[in-house]
């Protein structure tokens, strides 16, 4: 027959942590449960608080729930076998009390498993690309930063909804990101948490109440064709802006991905009016006609290119080149917080990217009735409707279009 009690650890101190102490045909585990109580407060005979503690009633709930969670794994074990070795009772006690996790997975430091899960997560059974591993590397930088900012260490169970808005309130006010660079991170740590919670590292469910943020202002332009011509005019001097005003112009004409464009500049002879490659992030092999202009200058930027550059350059650059070219029109859209709505303003210039590019040539193509199936050859899009949805309607000439159809009537 298998007892149960509950001893203080060190009862000469105000306050003591409470040790289990299970005994069973000549066995004896002695297990430290995690908890301390006062020890003026404990009733040494029922091995429970005594009722004029505040918290009497959780907490010998909570000891009465460890000790049934025991003795039900001890009968269970005991169905199985004439009798339950010390090292078998002592694993399942170990996992009672740390509710589930594993004793040898306990304490692990979160930023060292932060690195396991980037090397072992694997949804669906594959390995995540590039772009997405990088993705998470950068949010486990970002909690590196914030635990040097804030100049403490992290524990699983410090990952709960009040820290979730410390880090929200860190990246927005010290890192200036925008809602919806937070809200990636955020989706990034709730799913590592959920991941380290099902490998036992943890028994922290607070992830669940994590929310997304996703209130950003969007912004979603094309060139039109006089800025794409002063693009073209431009005169730069130095290098990396000329590769940068280079890149988009390309990108104007091809619309592909910027981590496709940068493979085929590092990677690609282009001497033909196809290009056959692996896209990055599909992994699945396209083959792609340009142009004759195109070839002349893909090879240029191969050889204006350095290791160096990388996105963050080049959008740096392009809003530069946003204002050499004149791009001073006003655009609008709508960031929402809460109930409250805002307008918001930017300059055309302020809002040039690589995307920029990849969406002129959507937008134009489409324009120019360009089949919307070989328009998602280039740009990557799985779907016909997520192409939709990329395509910058107000480029359209919506006059042009409707006199035709009246004309054939």
């Amino acid at each position: 027959m298998m007892r149960v009690k509950y001893n203080l650890i060190t009862r000469s101190k105000d306050v003591s942590p409470v040790q289990m102490s299970v005994t069973w045909d000549g066995n004896r585990i002695q297990k430290n449960i995690g908890h301390s109580v006062e020890t003026e407060f404990w009733d040494s005979d029922r091995y429970r608080l005594k009722p004029n503690h505040p918290n009497s009633l959780i907490f010998n709930s909570y000891l009465h729930e460890l000790e049934s969670s025991v003795i039900s794994k001890y009968n269970e074990k005991l169905d199985f076998n004439k009798s339950v070795s010390k090292n078998v009772m002592k694993t399942e006690i170990a996992y009672i009390i740390n509710n589930g996790v594993s004793e040898d997975l306990k304490n692990q430091n979160l930023i060292d498993v932060f690195i396991l899960f980037i090397e072992k997560y694997r949804p669906n059974g594959k390995k995540p690309a590039k772009k997405t591993i990088d993705s998470y590397i950068n949010t486990r930088n970002k909690l590196i930063r914030y635990m040097k900012h804030t100049k403490q260490s992290l524990s699983f169970d410090d990952i709960d909804v009040d820290f979730i808005h410390r880090f929200i309130d860190y990246l927005r006010k010290e890192k200036e990101n925008s809602d919806n660079t937070i809200g990636t991170n955020v989706t990034k740590i709730k799913t590592f948490m959920k991941w380290s919670h099902q490998k036992k590292y943890h028994n922290n469910d607070e992830y669940q109440k994590f929310k997304t943020l996703k209130n950003e202002a969007l912004f979603s332009i094309a060139l039109t064709e006089d800025e794409l011509k002063r693009l073209y005019d431009l005169k730069v001097e130095n290098k990396e802006m000329e590769f940068s005003r280079m890149f988009m112009i390309v990108n104007c004409h091809i619309g592909l991905r910027y981590s496709d464009l940068m493979d085929v500049i590092k990677n690609h002879t282009v001497n033909s009016n196809k290009i056959s490659k692996f896209q990055v992030k599909t992994g699945k092999r396209v083959s792609l006609y340009i142009n004759d202009n195109m070839i002349v200058m893909i090879n240029k930027l191969k050889e204006l290119y350095e290791i160096r550059y990388d996105r963050k350059l080049i959008n740096r650059n392009l809003k530069k080149i946003g204002k050499l070219c004149g791009m001073y029109q006003i655009e609008t859209s709508t960031k929402i917080v809460g109930n409250d709505r805002y307008t918001i303003e930017k300059p055309r210039w302020a809002l040039l990217t690589t995307h920029v590019g990849r969406r002129t040539f959507a937008t134009t193509a489409a324009n120019n009735n360009m089949p919307l199936h070989s328009i998602k050859k280039y740009t990557g899009h799985k779907s016909l409707d997520s192409l939709e949805k990329y395509l910058n309607a107000s480029n359209y000439d919506d006059k042009e279009v409707l006199e035709n159809l009246f004309n054939l009537v």
